[in-house]
């Protein structure tokens, strides 16, 4: 019976929480959603296959010995193993896998993938420039960034070392855009191309973006309180925040024109590269909002001028409360 593995690698901000939420609890008897743990597999198997785990981003965040992150290793390998013994099919999904791995570290890892299945197939979304860049920026202030800095998009460096070491006949590259997805729709989109039963798919969460008004606030704090705290002091007080702040705010994020032309300028090269190897074009025009980001000092303004509204909520005491206990004194500030 031919085995295939399924390896999902993102790329960021192209709906994989929406896949993971909605897959973690797939059941079929032909293929299989891996149960490493997290829902997301970004961490078990970047832990799995780095040379250097304990520098993965996300255990220094959270403050993990490399003692302790050899532990996670272990208990992670053993479920990959448990999986890699049922005889089904298997999906393995982690958006960060395109970012976090060398190519050696990925030449090992399909390696090991091949050893097991008869075919891996690689599926990556592909996002267009003047979408990711906004939402790509908002992703970094969430995890702490403090300067307004464009993002680069990476295209290139993200999906140059997975085509070299799984050949462009086994890495389907699909454009992550609503006209362009089935049903317009990520997940139908995903279950269409691994032809999984839909009717065994469970309704599923969603990594709602924040407000305009809300990140505002949020790079606010990075800038000004954020910058004093030390991980993981730093990464509790902006969870903290992060939660008073959702649902908070109406407007929609964006960019000012104006501050992407260069931006898109500069990148050129690489939109011409992945329209290339994709197939298809990612230099469309950016989503339409009110009130775009114009520089560094506006998103500052956004967030101070919203400061007010946060501070009349009710549940800002609590976020004060939690803010001390976790020794983010600099929180109250607010």
């Amino acid at each position: 019976m031919t085995r295939i593995c399924h390896l999902h690698i993102g790329m960021p901000k192209t709906g994989s929480t929406a896949i993971q939420a909605a897959l973690r609890r797939y059941r079929d008897p032909r293929i299989a959603y891996a149960r490493l743990g997290p829902a997301n597999h970004s961490e078990p198997l970047c832990t799995i296959y780095a040379k250097a785990p304990d520098r993965f981003f996300q255990h220094r965040q959270k403050g993990r010995s490399a003692q302790q992150v050899a532990r996670l290793q272990s208990r992670y390998r053993a479920r990959l193993e448990a999986a890699f013994r049922d005889d089904r099919d298997l999906i393995l999904s982690g958006e960060m896998l395109c970012d976090h791995l060398t190519p050696a570290e990925i030449k090992a890892m399909l390696a090991e993938l091949r050893r097991h299945y008869d075919a891996v197939r690689v599926i990556a979304y592909i996002r267009p420039f003047r979408a990711l860049v906004p939402s790509m920026l908002q992703q970094r202030i969430r995890v702490g960034q403090a300067r307004f800095e464009l993002p680069a998009p990476g295209y290139r460096k993200r999906f140059q070392p997975w085509l070299r070491q799984a050949g462009a006949d086994n890495l389907e590259f699909r454009l992550f855009d609503r006209a362009a997805l089935a049903e317009g729709d990520i997940v139908a989109d995903f279950a269409t191309r691994l032809g999984l039963d839909r009717s065994r798919i469970s309704a599923r969460d969603r990594n709602e973006g924040l407000s305009l008004e809300a990140l505002g606030i949020l790079f606010h704090h990075n800038v000004t309180e954020g910058v004093r705290l030390t991980d993981p002091a730093r990464l509790q007080a902006r969870q903290v925040l992060l939660r008073q702040l959702r649902g908070f705010g109406t407007g929609k994020v964006g960019l000012d024109a104006a501050l992407m032309a260069p931006h898109v300028a500069a990148h050129q090269a690489d939109i011409d590269w992945i329209e290339r190897v994709a197939g298809f074009a990612v230099s469309g025009p950016a989503p339409a909002v009110e009130t775009p980001i114009r520089s560094q000092e506006h998103l500052l303004e956004i967030g101070r001028a919203a400061l007010p509204g946060l501070r009349q909520s009710a549940p800002l005491n609590r976020l004060r409360a939690a803010a001390w206990r976790l020794g983010a004194r600099a929180m109250t500030r607010f």
